[in-house]
């Protein structure tokens, strides 16, 4: 007889869909009500119960609903300040609900900051013909405006297109990995999504 080990019945290496989910219904459901209320979510619990898998099969109920985007950002391999911003902000851009009439605002809401800002933050570079949007921090980098600069990035584009953000960060307990000992990310973080009406943030950690 053949051997079945556990991670075959119960798969743990990636996320499953909706249907494979067993008595997550409520849990879905709350999550799905305070995502519609705005409310900012926090859910933690050991690895592998399925976190994931309840946040992404809930956050596919609003994948072709024209009033949200979604934003996701798992911190597992992230390992600097730096690297969050730019993943924050590459996500919020490349995120596929977003439409490619971004790149345009995104250049115009760029070349509205003055140009000591343009020169601490970086460069920019839009292929308008791909829909793409690559960005790269310049050596002079302001790392702390370049992070404010992420982290707002959300809630102006939710205001111009008057839509609500769904913000997912998995992994979250990684993020004091990159924090400081004063934990002034998670200051920053805070104080910008509470001047962030349209956007509902969940954190998913361990």
């Amino acid at each position: 007889m053949k051997n079945i080990k556990a991670n075959d019945l119960f798969p743990t290496d990636y996320t499953l869909d909706k249907s494979q989910l067993v008595g997550r219904d409520k849990d879905s459901k709350t999550l799905k009500k305070r995502i519609d209320n705005g409310v900012n979510t926090f859910i933690s619990s050991p690895r592998r119960t399925g976190k994931s898998s309840l946040v992404e099969s809930t956050l596919k109920e609003y994948e072709n609903n024209n009033e949200f985007y979604i934003i996701s950002l798992d911190l597992w391999s992230i390992s600097s300040r730096e690297d969050f911003a730019k993943a924050l902000f590459a996500n919020t851009v490349a995120n596929q609900n977003l439409p490619r009439r971004i790149i345009s605002k995104l250049k115009n809401q760029w070349n509205e900051l003055d140009s000591t800002e343009i020169t601490s933050l970086g460069e920019i570079t839009a292929n308008y013909i791909e829909g793409s949007i690559t960005f790269e921090p310049s050596i002079q980098k302001d790392t702390n405006k370049l992070l404010k600069f992420a982290f707002s990035f959300p809630q102006a584009i939710a205001a111009k297109d008057n839509k609500q953000v769904i913000l997912f960060f998995d992994e979250f307990q990684n993020f004091i990995e990159f924090d400081d000992d004063q934990k002034s990310l998670q200051k920053m973080l805070r104080t910008v999504l509470q001047d962030s009406p349209d956007v509902s943030a969940i954190f998913s950690g361990s």
